[in-house]
């Protein structure tokens, strides 16, 4: 008799240990269910960040466009995107209500002005240089203050930079940075590890007399998918939750395999 009530409490054990996990998981399919009387249309804003968001000619693709794309249809809402430069995405989705904004990185300053769907990205930022110049690899980046920056208008890294004392001559496109650090205009550039080598090779410049100085791991991690504050709270928690299936059946995964 006391065998059998163990056996019975063990088996409950079980179903217990195991029953969460259930239920998170029909939790993200179930607020993922695409079920709107009108399909929301919503303005996706980026700007060109290849190969992880790439403009052809109007048609924005590249995997973390993959992945929003994929959240949008999932979620049953109709996203029409733009790849524009990065101070109107940004200024864009801080003003129109039904505005979504990716790959972008999340800090304290951003933090009230957004609501944050989730991840979509990788991001490994790292400081340049031109290999022969007079600046050091470092194992602290902050080592480096002396030395020019060139950033992007509104770019978390160069905002970052400026911030910490860096001299940063600020100009309107990534392409623009690494002109200005091939032309001897500056002495740096920060950029993610996989993209700013890619922008390089793009422009036709020499990939070899790049290299690597610095890395910032206060800026490394993922970047966002991120709305308007004023997105209803039904729109936001579809998105949430089918990004979150995304990454729970295997989906996200493999978009970004290989990449």
């Amino acid at each position: 008799m006391f065998q059998s009530g163990l056996w019975f409490f063990r088996l409950i054990a079980i179903v217990w240990l195991f029953l969460p996990v259930r239920l998170y998981a029909n939790a993200d399919t179930e607020s993922c269910q695409s079920d709107w009387l009108e399909p929301p249309v919503l303005k996706v804003v980026t700007t060109p960040f290849p190969p992880y968001v790439v403009d052809y000619e109007g048609l924005v693709a590249g995997p973390a466009t993959e992945v929003v794309r994929e959240v949008c249809q999932r979620a049953g809402v109709r996203c029409e995107f733009h790849a524009l430069p990065w101070a109107r995405s940004y200024h864009l989705a801080q003003t129109e209500p039904d505005t979504l904004i990716y790959s972008m990185s999340r800090n304290a300053e951003r933090e009230p002005y957004f609501e944050w769907v989730g991840t979509v990205s990788p991001y490994d930022v790292k400081i340049f240089a031109i290999r022969g110049s007079i600046v050091p690899e470092v194992a602290d980046w902050r080592e480096l203050a002396g030395f020019r920056v060139a950033g992007q208008l509104k770019d978390v890294k160069a905002l970052f930079l400026a911030k910490a004392g860096f001299e940063v001559d600020f100009t309107g496109t990534a392409e623009n940075t690494i002109q200005m650090l091939y032309h001897d205009r500056v002495h740096l550039v920060a950029g993610d590890a996989r993209s700013l080598p890619y922008r390089v090779g793009q422009l036709g410049l020499p990939l070899e007399q790049l290299r690597v100085v610095a890395d910032i791991g206060e800026l490394s991690s993922d970047l966002y998918l991120a709305a308007n504050s004023r997105m209803p709270v039904a729109v936001l928690q579809r998105l949430s939750g089918c990004l979150r299936s995304m990454k729970s059946d295997g989906a996200y995964e493999r978009i970004w395999e290989g990449v």
